[in-house]
């Protein structure tokens, strides 16, 4: 069958609404993962709009535009459109958090080694 033919920002809008239909049935698996790596999840704006926090880490995903932005770094986000990616890049950020401070050149509390 063939799609009926949508302007470039009808298929935007269309492409946003599956991601956030398909994102919305796994609340309840990622509020499962969340409560596992101690993480609270919030889920707001009806879905649209993720927040992952724990202590040294806060995850903000947008499902409807597969943004995933760790510790507020706008500038430096991920594209992240399904699940199991998002829990792979939180997975990914978690080592670094029981990492020493002084093995963290960037952190703000790094101790400087002699």
């Amino acid at each position: 069958m063939k799609r009926p033919d949508l302007t470039p920002k009808e298929f935007q809008r269309a492409r946003r609404e599956r991601r956030l239909g398909r994102t919305v049935d796994l609340q309840t698996e990622a509020t499962a993962w969340a409560t596992r790596r101690g993480f609270t999840l919030r889920v707001l704006n009806d879905g649209h709009h993720w927040l992952f926090q724990k202590p040294g880490l806060v995850a903000e995903w947008w499902p409807s535009s597969a943004k995933l932005v760790l510790n507020r770094d706008y500038l430096h986000d991920h594209h992240a459109p399904h699940w199991p990616q998002v829990a792979a890049l939180l997975d990914g950020a978690l080592p670094a958090l029981s990492a020493p401070s002084y093995l963290c050149p960037s952190a703000s509390s790094a101790v400087k080694l002699p």
